[in-house]
């Protein structure tokens, strides 16, 4: 309650609908209200995009998905997709979709992070960072396992490879986070800590090729 004209209220959402009435007392009586009003928040910074994959497409592009905002606080205008290498300057792509493809990229492990764009030049933090190899060769994977361990090897791997990028990817457990090993110069590796009776999907790729 207020003698005041006006008020200000604190603590809204961005973008958001809200509608009041305005009651007035008189005398310690209150006076019907006849109209219903209401209001939009401006807009405000999005939260980060969603469930960022990055995906190699042959041997030198990456593919990059992600999902929307889930706070969009506003009408997203676009995203920018940032990728960098060995501690190189991030190269940056934008756009109005929900994804991209890096095309031609250097051999390495790149660092792929997305940022949402809101009208009015306000800007998301960056998503969760994810990974992707490019500059892999295809070659001959061979997998020894027991109840919880797996010994995995590979052959015919190019002799200009220096290090090796293993993942293990649980099957059929939607919030499985893959396991990343990266093995130099050996061509096996023993994966220990696995659940017995259950289906596993492991890559091997060979980086850093000179």
């Amino acid at each position: 309650m207020t003698t005041r004209h006006y008020i200000e209220i604190s603590g809204l959402d961005p973008f958001t609908s809200y509608h009041y009435v305005v009651i007035i007392h008189v005398h310690n009586q209150t006076l019907p209200f006849e109209t219903l009003l209401s209001f939009k928040t401006q807009p405000g910074q999005p939260s980060p995009p969603t469930n960022v994959r990055a995906i190699t497409a042959g041997n030198n592009n990456i593919y990059v998905m992600w999902d929307a905002p889930r706070k969009p606080n506003g009408l997203i205008a676009g995203y920018r997709v940032y990728a960098s290498t060995n501690g190189s300057d991030p190269t940056t792509m934008s756009t109005t979709a929900r994804s991209v493809i890096f095309q031609n990229v250097q051999p390495g492990v790149w660092n792929i992070y997305v940022v949402a764009k809101v009208h009015g030049e306000l800007d998301s933090n960056k998503s969760a960072i994810v990974h992707a190899t490019s500059g892999v060769s295809t070659f001959t994977t061979h997998v020894t396992n027991s109840r919880t361990s797996a010994i995995v090897m590979w052959l015919h791997a190019p002799s200009t490879a220096n290090k090796f990028i293993i993942q293990v990817t649980a099957l059929g457990f939607s919030l499985s986070t893959p396991q990343r090993y990266e093995v130099k110069t050996a061509h096996a590796f023993n994966i220990t800590r696995l659940m017995p009776a259950s289906h596993y999907r492991c890559d091997v790729d060979a980086v850093d090729i000179s």
